[in-house]
């Protein structure tokens, strides 16, 4: 089953490292990353938003924040999933995805005091791993993916 199953984080605290300066926009990239955004937008039945961060010479960084969605069955009304992120590779190894992912988890629960907030990393995924657990997350079990829908299902819990 590998590629199948993810580990899944919570957001657990504050205080870790944010982004000051970071702006909100949807589906602005690179036609090398709008089928991906395009088709996780169109699962997620829209009801998500893209934070990025960018220079002159394009996007550095951007995670996505999607609520509860059919892709993601077991997140309760205002619960949200954060991700898929990433990062141009020229700018990695400056805890871009630790500091966006408590930045937008500090955004959400402005809004939504109550919710709670995930992030989902392939196991295989070394460096992601490292990242979000250098941001306010805590593992809290596993996740599967269904190979064809790919929808994250069959949670099971540390």
């Amino acid at each position: 089953m590998a590629g199948n199953r993810y580990i899944l984080y919570k957001y657990v605290e504050s205080g870790g490292e944010v982004l000051t300066d970071v702006k909100v926009k949807h589906f602005h990239f690179d036609k090398a990353l709008t089928k991906k955004l395009i088709y996780n937008a169109v699962i997620c039945e829209f009801k998500h938003k893209v934070y990025y961060i960018e220079d002159e010479k394009g996007i550095i960084h951007y995670s996505m924040a999607i609520g509860k969605c059919r892709k993601f069955p077991f997140l309760k009304k205002n619960d949200y999933i954060l991700g898929p992120s990433w990062t141009r590779n020229d700018a990695r190894g400056q805890k871009l995805l630790a500091k966006m992912l408590n930045y937008i988890s500090a955004e959400i629960l402005k809004e939504h005091p109550d919710a709670n907030i995930y992030t989902v990393v392939r196991e295989e995924n070394i460096a992601s791993t490292k990242g979000v657990l250098k941001a306010d997350f805590k593992k809290i079990g596993y996740v599967e993916k269904t190979p064809k829908l790919k929808i994250y299902s069959k949670v099971h819990l540390d």
